[in-house]
C-alpha cells in the first residue's frame, strides 16, 4: 500500500509538471486511464489516486465517457491546497477522520444509487469481484488496494464534484487508514460489510446503499474500540 501512495505521488507530480509546463494546455484530454497505466507501468488504483488529487485542486475535470481535460487552474493555490491535509490532521485524529468517512461514505452510496449508470455498476461488480477472490486467496495487501478502490470508485460514481475533490485531497489519508484498519483489526468483517453495499447499490436502493455504508464505517469504529492496543492510544485523543 505504501509503495502505492509513493507511485501514486509520482505520477501525479508529473502530470502536474506536464500541466505546468504547457505539455497538457488548457482544454487538453490526458491520456486514458489505460495509456497512463502503461505510460507508467503501474495500476489503475495508482493512476485513480494521482487523478483524484488533481482534480481535488482543481487542475482538471472529468466528463462523463469523455476522459478527463486540464482546467485554467492556478498552480500557486493548487500546491497551497495540496499541502491542506498535511497541516491540519495527523495520526490523532483517526477518530475525526473515521466519523467524517461515516458522513461522506454513505452520501457518496445514497447518490451512487440514485445516479450510476449501468456501465459504472458493470465496472463496480467487476472491482468488487477481484475483491472477493482477493479475499478468498487471503492475499491481504491486494485486498485493502481493492477496498480503497471500491470507495473510490463509489464516490466518483455518485457524480458529485465536490465529493470528489474532498476524496481527492483526503486520499492519502482515507487509504492509509483503511490498510491499518484490515492489518490491525482483520477485514472478515468489512468484507460482509461491502457484500451489502453492493447489493444495494445493484438494485439502485438508495435508502439502504446509505444506510450499509454508514454502519460499516460505524462498525470500523466499534472494531478500533474494541482492540486493546489501539483503543488505549486512541481513546487518549477521543473527543469528549
Amino acid at each position: 500500500m505504501r509503495n502505492e501512495n509513493n507511485a501514486a505521488d509520482t505520477v501525479y507530480r508529473e502530470i502536474l509538471k506536464q500541466i505546468s509546463s504547457g505539455e497538457y494546455p488548457k482544454g487538453s484530454r490526458l491520456p486514458s486511464e489505460n495509456e497512463l497505466c502503461q505510460k507508467y507501468g503501474v495500476s489503475r488504483i495508482t493512476i485513480r489516486s494521482a487523478l483524484q488529487r488533481l482534480l481535488a485542486l482543481g487542475l482538471v475535470e472529468t466528463k462523463i465517457g469523455g476522459g478527463t481535460y486540464v482546467k485554467d487552474a492556478a498552480l500557486a493555490a493548487a500546491e497551497f491546497n495540496e499541502m491542506i491535509p498535511f497541516i491540519v490532521l495527523d495520526s490523532r485524529d483517526l477518530w475525526e477522520m473515521l466519523e467524517f468517512r461515516q458522513g461522506i461514505e454513505s452520501m457518496a452510496a445514497y447518490y451512487a444509487a440514485a445516479r450510476a449508470t449501468d456501465e459504472d455498476l458493470e465496472q463496480l461488480k467487476q472491482l468488487y469481484d477481484r475483491m472477493v477472490a482477493a479475499f478468498h486467496e487471503n492475499d491481504l495487501n491486494t485486498y485493502s488496494n481493492l477496498d480503497y478502490e471500491f470507495h473510490l470508485f463509489i464516490s466518483h460514481i455518485a457524480h458529485n464534484s465536490v465529493l470528489e475533490k474532498v476524496n481527492g485531497i483526503l486520499s492519502r489519508f482515507f487509504q492509509s487508514q483503511i490498510e491499518e484498519s484490515n492489518r490491525e483489526i482483520g477485514h472478515v468483517a468489512g468484507f460482509e460489510e461491502h457484500q451489502r453495499i453492493m447489493n444495494a447499490l445493484v438494485t439502485r436502493n438508495q435508502r439502504a446503499a446509505e444506510f450499509y455504508a454508514e454502519e460499516h464505517v460505524g462498525n470500523t469504529i466499534i472494531r478500533y474500540r474494541a482492540h486493546p492496543s489501539i483503543s488505549e492510544f486512541l481513546n487518549k485523543n477521543r473527543p469528549q
